[in-house]
C-alpha cells in the first residue's frame, strides 16, 4: 500500500507544472494559518479589552424632588476614568430661553469597580448660572409621567488602558437606559461630532429668529434635545 502511494506521488512529481501546484497549495496553507492566527490574536484581544472596559450605570435616587440625585457607578472589573456626560439643554421657544444642565462626576474623576458617587450639576439659562437644577432633573428623571420626549445624552469616557469609549444614555417615560460602550474609532468620532454640531446649528437658528420675535408666553410648547 505505501509503495504504490509513493509510485504514485513520484509519477504525480513528473508531470507538467507540479511544482507550481505545490508552491500553490503551499501558499494556500500559509494564508489559512496566518487567516487563523489573526482570529484567534484578535479573540483574544477583545476578550482582554472586555476585562479592562468598565460599565457605567446612571441611576435616580431619593423620593421628594427636592431630594433627587443622578448617582453614577461602575458595574464592571476595571476603572473608568476621564468620565464626560453630554450636557442636557432644553430649548424653551415661548420665552427665549436656553436651558442647560451640565453633569460631571465630583471630586476626582475616576470610578473604581463597584465605586457609586452623585453627579454634580449645574443650570444656566441663557449662559447664567440659575438655581433650577432640580427643576432639570425632573425633566430626565425617567420616573416622572410628564409628557415629553425621551432625551438620549452621550457620555465618553476612557479604560484602563486609556482607550476613549462613548455610550449613550436614552432616558424618558420607559425607563433609563445606558447602551453599550463603543470603542471610539473613526465613525464614533464621526458621530459624536455630529451630534455636537447639530445641537450647534440648532441652537445658533434659533438665536438668530429671536433677534426678530418678542417672548411670548402664550405657547407652553418645549423644544428638548
Amino acid at each position: 500500500m505505501n509503495v504504490n502511494y509513493w509510485q504514485y506521488f513520484i509519477e504525480l512529481s513528473n508531470l507538467p507544472y507540479f511544482s507550481q501546484i505545490l508552491n500553490l497549495l503551499n501558499v494556500i496553507l500559509i494564508l489559512v494559518t496566518a487567516v487563523v492566527s489573526l482570529l484567534s490574536w484578535k479573540a483574544a484581544s477583545r476578550a482582554n479589552e472586555i476585562q479592562l472596559l468598565p460599565l457605567l450605570s446612571i441611576y435616580f435616587r431619593g423620593k421628594a424632588l427636592r431630594d433627587r440625585t443622578i448617582r453614577i457607578r461602575n458595574i464592571g472589573k476595571s476603572p473608568a476614568y476621564d468620565i464626560k456626560i453630554e450636557s442636557f439643554v432644553n430649548i424653551v421657544q415661548d420665552i427665549h430661553k436656553v436651558w442647560k444642565l451640565d453633569l460631571a462626576v465630583g471630586g476626582t474623576n475616576v470610578l473604581i469597580p463597584e465605586e457609586e458617587r452623585d453627579l454634580t450639576m449645574v443650570a444656566t439659562s441663557n449662559g447664567e448660572d440659575v438655581n433650577m437644577a432640580e427643576f432639570m432633573v425632573f425633566h430626565l428623571d425617567p420616573e416622572e409621567e410628564h409628557d415629553r420626549k425621551r432625551i438620549e445624552l452621550i457620555m465618553t469616557f476612557r479604560n484602563a488602558e486609556g482607550n476613549k469609549y462613548y455610550s449613550k444614555m436614552e432616558t424618558g417615560r420607559g425607563g433609563l437606559y445606558v447602551k453599550t460602550a463603543k470603542r471610539m474609532n473613526y465613525w464614533g468620532l464621526l458621530y459624536v461630532n455630529y451630534c455636537w454640531c447639530r445641537e450647534k446649528l440648532l441652537l445658533n437658528w434659533y438665536h438668530f429668529l429671536w433677534k426678530f420675535t418678542k417672548p411670548s408666553i402664550k405657547s407652553s410648547k418645549k423644544l428638548i434635545i
